[in-house]
């Protein structure tokens, strides 16, 4: 796993300590509470929390089949997006109430629509947590996003996320992240879970996620909004594949105009792991301008090291790194006069 230069002995304990207890909840069986929280239909908020939490007596347990059924049942939002003010609907005769009652709204609506934004899915958690008498606490801060990440003076999107409380000791989740995704096999529509932003190691979201109170990192030593902005974005998947280093770590590759290359480095566990670059332009539409071509990739590979080169087209803002096909980090490129 990749570690920070800064980050000190009190850093590797805590490291060691949410990698015994996530490694604990990650290997639980959920298939059972999974099976009944997706079955239960309800939209009344009290119904909905008694159904899906009063066969369980442990918080763990409350807490997964809350997260299951958000997860299943609450889809984004993605035309809010295009308004110039997301919460707009809940503002009334065009004065903004009070915090209780337009969380309350926020939460009908999620419930009555089955869509929400990442604060409609923080708030609708917390409330099925309170309801259920787990500890539950909504975080909110700035996310790092792949469409964004180029941008000049990009500084995050607005976000917001959950930690709850097991045992006495708090853990963070982001269903809005965590929402299954679709994919289509054999001609069926079939619905993946990930758990990785399930009980989510603070020390791999903090890729990611910043929190504004800095108590939410979870973290002995806490970075800054500079040092997350200034690391690079990694991916979910990059943590799943177990590299060990990286060489820039930084946000910002560093391209000469004159032979247009740039040099990635890792520690890899895997022997035969497929890599792929992508580059995209500089209107940042999401086009590709390389998907499919890189015949001037060029892999060296001496035991566990690997250094991917590439020459990248001139006018490239952003490079995305795939392993096995699946995107795991991401670099804004700045191009120098040399």
């Amino acid at each position: 796993m990749l570690l920070q230069p800064h980050r000190n002995f009190v850093t590797l304990f805590l490291l060691f300590f949410y990698f015994e207890a996530s490694s604990q909840f990650a290997n639980k069986d959920y298939s059972r509470i999974d099976s009944l929280a997706i079955r239960i239909v309800y939209n009344d908020v009290n119904q909905l929390a008694i159904e899906l939490t009063q066969n369980y007596k442990d918080d763990l347990s409350k807490i997964r089949s809350i997260y299951t059924w958000v997860t299943e049942n609450i889809n984004y939002d993605y035309k809010v997006l295009t308004e110039e003010h997301p919460f707009s609907k809940f503002i009334k005769n065009g004065k903004s109430i009070n915090e209780n009652d337009f969380n309350n709204d926020v939460i009908l609506d999620a419930l009555t629509t089955k869509k929400a934004v990442c604060y409609g899915y923080a708030c609708l958690f917390k409330k099925l947590c309170e309801l259920s008498a787990v500890k539950c606490e909504i975080i909110q801060g700035k996310a790092r996003v792949l469409r964004n990440l180029a941008n000049e003076n990009y500084q995050g999107d607005g976000h917001a996320w959950n930690a709850v409380q097991i045992n006495n000791q708090w853990y963070l989740l982001d269903a809005t992240w965590g929402v299954a995704s679709e994919v289509n096999i054999f001609n069926q529509n079939i619905k993946i879970k990930d758990d990785f932003y399930f009980l989510a190691d603070p020390l791999k979201l903090i890729y990611t996620h910043f929190p504004s109170n800095s108590k939410w990192q979870l973290n002995i030593k806490p970075i800054t909004m500079d040092e997350f902005l200034n690391q690079p974005l990694l991916l979910k998947e990059y943590f799943k594949f177990n590299i060990n280093s990286l060489e820039p770590f930084s946000n910002v590759i560093t391209v000469k105009k004159s032979n247009k290359f740039i040099h990635i480095k890792f520690d890899l566990e895997r022997d035969h792991l497929g890599v792929n670059v992508v580059e995209y332009n500089k209107n940042l539409d999401n086009t590709k301008i390389d998907k499919t071509n890189n015949l001037s990739l060029i892999k060296e590979k001496k035991g566990k090291k690997l250094t991917i080169r590439k020459q990248l087209k001139f006018g490239t803002q952003r490079v995305d790194v795939y392993f096995d096909n699946k995107l795991a980090m991401s670099y804004k490129v700045e191009w120098i006069n040399q």
